[in-house]
């Protein structure tokens, strides 16, 4: 009998209630349906897809939506929690990218990674292409690189708009 080959779902977005509240303030939800989200949920569709475990990940468009750095940073701290809650219930399902607050507060960020890589059992961090209208390449954001490199790790880029220019299509 041959043996299924183990499935990993690297981009599994969770919205938690608290989150997808937030989401629905903006203008850009008016655009998307976000789905109810239960970790249940998202274990029936594992299990029905031969998914054996799930990278958990903040969905665009980020805690940015918060709005003041404190909120922000609030908002970034509640959903890393909230993951490592989950993963913690089922070890063997789930990890998680831990979330940062926009680069662009670099204190903020470098803050949460120090917090998630030494409190919680992160996989790695989920960084946007952009932030305050930077890509990710920019200069203003070496400290933060530096200190990803550091302790090697793992980066999960996701796309997103950057708010600085408007939507366009071709």
């Amino acid at each position: 009998m041959a043996v299924s080959p183990s499935k990993i779902d690297v981009h599994h977005h969770i919205i938690p209630d608290f989150y997808k509240q937030m989401l629905s303030g903006i203008d850009l939800s008016a655009k998307i349906l976000y789905p109810s989200w239960t970790p249940e949920a998202s274990l029936a569709f594992m299990d029905d897809h031969n998914i054996d475990t799930a990278i958990l990940s903040l969905s665009a468009p980020g805690a940015t939506i918060a709005g003041s750095r404190d909120n922000v940073r609030t908002l970034v701290r509640k959903w890393n929690d909230y993951a490592f809650e989950i993963c913690s219930a089922h070890p063997k399902r789930f990890g998680f990218f831990a979330a940062l607050p926009g680069l662009d507060d670099l204190e903020g960020a470098l803050s949460e990674i120090n917090y998630v890589f030494n409190s919680l059992r992160v996989d790695g961090v989920t960084l946007f292409t952009s932030y305050g209208g930077q890509y990710l390449g920019s200069k203003i954001f070496e400290p933060v690189w530096a200190a990803l490199d550091k302790i090697h790790a793992v980066v999960h880029v996701h796309p997103n708009h950057s708010f600085a220019a408007p939507f366009t299509t071709p």
